[in-house]
């Protein structure tokens, strides 16, 4: 997750296909299904909670409730499927056969209305786990974050992480998060402080889990190939 611009789930990809034969089209159509869900999820999220603040965030700038919307707005147009069937229209010598079947499981994964509902639910628990975090760490920082407030930048942390430029969003996530503080009427010097915060005990934890894990993943890499 600290990779730029996710390279992370291409190891993952990898790793699972090499070691347990699960295939790297069918993966990556997974993976590129749930960051649409969570593009959704949280522009629906903290476009309909800065609509509700007291405040009024649109009066204040109309340009990130666009943003919002349009993280809802896009996500919808490729879940219609519209540009799956673009394939049909070519032979298939023309199209890699990864693509192809990138495509074939993106629609598969779209087809099954079970699963857009049950990863926008669990992406919900994952926005108000951030909150919870967020709201301990602003505590610290000497800040009374309301609940509207942080159901805003939970969402928009939460995807900048995810849509990083900068190894897990370090620096950019921050800032932005920051600003948007200070545009909800909160200090901006306050609200880095606590991001800072946040950001140092997500690495913290990172580095414990994943190095934790890595002998897990030696051993199952060993009885894989029978050492």
């Amino acid at each position: 997750n600290y990779s730029p611009i996710r390279v992370g789930i291409a190891a993952r990809a990898f790793y699972l296909a090499k070691y347990h034969s699960i295939n790297i089209s069918t993966f990556t159509a997974l993976s590129i299904f749930r960051l649409l869900v969570m593009i959704l999820m949280s522009g629906l999220v903290a476009g309909i909670a800065a609509l509700c603040l007291p405040t009024g965030i649109m009066a204040a700038d109309f340009l990130l409730l666009s943003f919002f919307l349009g993280c809802v707005i896009i996500p919808l147009v490729i879940f219609s499927s519209i540009w799956l069937d673009y394939w049909k229209y070519f032979p298939a010598r023309l199209v890699a056969n990864p693509v192809a079947s990138f495509g074939q499981s993106f629609k598969r994964l779209n087809n099954k209305l079970g699963i857009l509902p049950a990863i926008s639910a669990l992406v919900f628990l994952q926005f108000i786990f951030v909150a919870i975090r967020m709201k301990l760490c602003f505590d610290y920082a000497g800040i009374d974050m309301e609940l509207l407030a942080l159901m805003v930048l939970a969402p928009l942390g939460t995807m900048l992480s995810v849509l990083a430029i900068t190894p897990g969003g370090i620096g950019v996530r921050e800032f932005v998060v920051a600003s948007v503080c200070a545009l909800l009427g909160y200090s901006f010097e306050q609200g880095m402080q606590a991001l800072v915060i946040d950001r140092i005990s997500m690495i913290a934890v990172a580095l414990v889990l994943g190095g934790g894990s890595m002998p897990v993943l030696f051993m199952r890499k060993n009885m894989a190939t029978g050492n």
